[in-house]
């Protein structure tokens, strides 16, 4: 049979969790290596060889770069070695004094850099890492970073504010569902962002409900001011896997921030004869603890096994992959099957995602079907901004009120007059007395 080229597209994608310790040769191929032939690349940033003030805390950053980093660790004046993974400060006394930070990879090979400085009892100045009251963008860049750009394109000087020096990095996904069957490899992209204004050391820790699956090529990495680097996440489902959902995540910890992308991964058998669809409304997307949680599930037979009773289970995971909530019964399917499945959420339940998947079993056939939602006091501050809104409302139609009442003018009663006396006549006074 003749092909034409290009009618067949063969990627070998080959994800190789090892280094190699000398220089290799590769023949042509799309093939993905991570080579690694020497020990970590160290630098310290700051201190610098200068004196500074003890009156301010010294910012200790630096850069490390291995494919294979392991630990890294530094030492003052040779005393104690102290871990890191972040910059820190120091609060150091009148003296000199001589910094080591060491770095060490899977294959033991060591490095170091080294830097010597002082500590004295004098103002603070400019270069001594700390942007003080008197220092601003425009005269001390050193310690205050960067002006930040006026609307004609240039930095402006004088009163502009000085851009911070603190770290800060963000991900480009906060949560990944993948729905697998067994023997399957696949590859997810994600991409981290150094957003700070400090080169930052990353470190990775994939949870344990989800290490047999995940693998990510870089344990841990530095990433340069601005930079944004591209991390492949490979999922790989052997053919004995357990079928079942497992729900975890990654962790990225840099600069004393946290980062987690969140993981459901179904995995099915190979041959399902169900197709499940669990979708929860986007009213239950984000529920307090305690309350009750809806799902729309719906179970279509695409075996065309017709009526037929399976074993459905209903459970809810959090991130760890704990079962906290779970629910089993039979139904009988034919040809479709659509109901709402409720759980109750018990008081006590974490803040965090959560992830709501619905197993069917049939023979030794199982077919999974997911969403997820979020536990968190979602409605309080929609509860407190309403109340606030409502007490305004209150008042104004309590000032109203009295505004009108005090510009209210009095009514004028009506005075009645008295009826004019008659005048009596001098003769009819007289007959009145003869009268009598």
């Amino acid at each position: 049979m003749n092909l034409k080229r290009g009618t067949i597209i063969l990627i070998i994608f080959l994800s190789l969790n090892f280094v190699l310790a000398e220089q290799t040769s590769l023949s042509p191929s799309d093939a993905s290596v991570t080579v690694d032939t020497s020990a970590p690349i160290v630098q310290i940033i700051n201190p610098q060889n200068t004196t500074y003030s003890s009156s301010s805390q010294i910012f200790v950053n630096y850069s490390i770069f291995d494919p294979t980093l392991d630990s890294i660790w530094y030492s003052l004046d040779s005393g104690t070695n102290t871990s890191i993974s972040n910059p820190f400060y120091l609060s150091l006394t009148e003296k000199d004094y001589h910094l080591v930070i060491y770095a060490n990879d899977s294959f033991n090979r060591m490095n170091f850099s080294e830097i010597s400085f002082s500590v004295e009892d004098i103002d603070p100045f400019c270069g001594d890492g700390t942007c003080d009251d008197n220092e601003d963008c425009s005269d001390c860049e050193e310690d205050c970073g960067e002006c930040p750009p006026d609307d004609d394109g240039g930095s402006s000087g004088g009163s502009s504010t000085p851009t911070p020096i603190s770290a800060s990095f963000k991900l480009d996904t906060e949560e990944i569902s993948l729905s697998m069957s067994k023997g399957e490899v696949r590859t997810v992209l994600l991409t981290i962002e150094n957003t700070g204004t400090l080169i930052t050391g990353i470190s990775t820790e994939i949870t344990l409900s989800l290490e047999e699956f995940v693998s990510l090529d870089y344990e841990s990495f530095t990433l340069n001011i601005g930079e944004a680097k591209p991390l492949v996440l490979e999922f790989i489902v052997s053919e004995t896997s357990i079928s079942d959902l497992y729900a975890g995540g990654i962790i990225f910890m840099g600069g004393g921030l946290k980062r987690e992308v969140f993981i459901a991964l179904e995995i099915e058998s190979k041959e399902s004869l169900f197709d499940v669809k669990t979708t929860i409304p986007n009213k239950f997307s984000i529920i307090e603890p305690g309350e009750e949680i809806a799902a729309e599930i719906e179970i279509i037979d695409v075996g065309n096994l017709g009526a037929v009773d399976v074993t459905i289970e209903n459970s809810i995971k959090d991130g760890e992959g704990n079962v906290i909530v779970e629910k089993k019964d039979t139904r009988a399917v034919d040809s479709k099957l659509n109901f709402v499945e409720t759980m109750q959420l018990p008081q006590d339940i974490k803040y965090g995602k959560y992830v709501f998947y619905t197993t069917v079993f049939y023979g030794d056939k199982t077919a999974i079907g997911s969403d997820t939602f979020e536990v968190r006091k979602e409605n309080a501050l929609y509860l407190y901004l309403i109340l606030g809104l409502g007490v305004i409302i209150l008042i104004l139609l309590i000032y109203i009120l009295i505004k009108k009442i005090k510009n209210r003018k009095p009514e004028k009663k009506k005075v009645k007059k008295d009826k004019p006396l008659k005048k009596v006549s001098k003769e009819s006074s007289k007959k009145k007395s003869k009268k009598k």
